[in-house]
């Protein structure tokens, strides 16, 4: 299936199933639309210094569903970059979750001696082919700075670079099964995986 294609046959379909909450979340944190026979969902990969790689679904949110909805239907400027954030709160993520909230909500990791800086990480994303686009092949590497250690438990992939900022759009989030604990100069790679399918 292909993604642009899907959403431009069923282009008021979603936008109305959206607007009036006609969605489902489904357990993976994925967006199910029961009509259209649809799912919007996101996995994040991560390792340590490439080792212990992991997988953990996703939330795509609503405000980024609109976004995507707006870009493909409604002649919305695309966003260039997308960026990574990583978070330290024990937080799982909500449909309702925002670029203007996710700082504070999920404790947002900013910091240049406790943490990887204070720009979020690009996502180098592959053109989309099947339906699905990804950064496999060239994952975000975070670089930690601390005394001690930090720990990560999710992460979220906005249209700011600035770390900690509150503008923009958030497109989806996700909190990982367990959490992370990073050590100074220890290289946290994240990898993501967005898909539109056929049910």
């Amino acid at each position: 299936m292909n993604i642009d294609h899907d959403l431009q046959k069923h282009s008021r379909e979603f936008a109305t199933a959206l607007r009036n909450h006609q969605y489902e979340m489904t357990d993976e944190g994925g967006v199910y639309f029961p009509k259209q026979r649809a799912i919007a969902s996101g996995v994040y990969t991560h390792d340590i210094n490439g080792q212990d790689e992991r997988s953990d679904s996703n939330i795509v949110v609503t405000e980024g569903m609109n976004h995507i909805l707006d870009v493909v239907l409604h002649g919305t400027t695309a966003v260039g970059t997308w960026y990574f954030a990583l978070y330290a709160a024990n937080y799982t993520p909500v449909a309702t979750l925002t670029a203007a909230t996710f700082a504070s909500a999920t404790t947002e990791i900013n910091s240049a001696t406790e943490g990887y800086g204070t720009s979020r990480i690009a996502f180098v994303e592959a053109a989309a082919a099947s339906g699905s686009t990804n950064n496999t092949a060239s994952k975000a590497a975070f670089t930690f700075v601390t005394a001690t250690s930090k720990t990560v438990w999710g992460a979220g992939l906005l249209s700011s670079s600035t770390g900690g900022g509150t503008s923009g759009t958030l497109l989806s989030a996700a909190k990982f099964s367990a959490a992370r604990t990073l050590y100074n100069t220890d290289v946290f790679n994240l990898g993501y995986t967005l898909q539109l399918t056929s049910s």
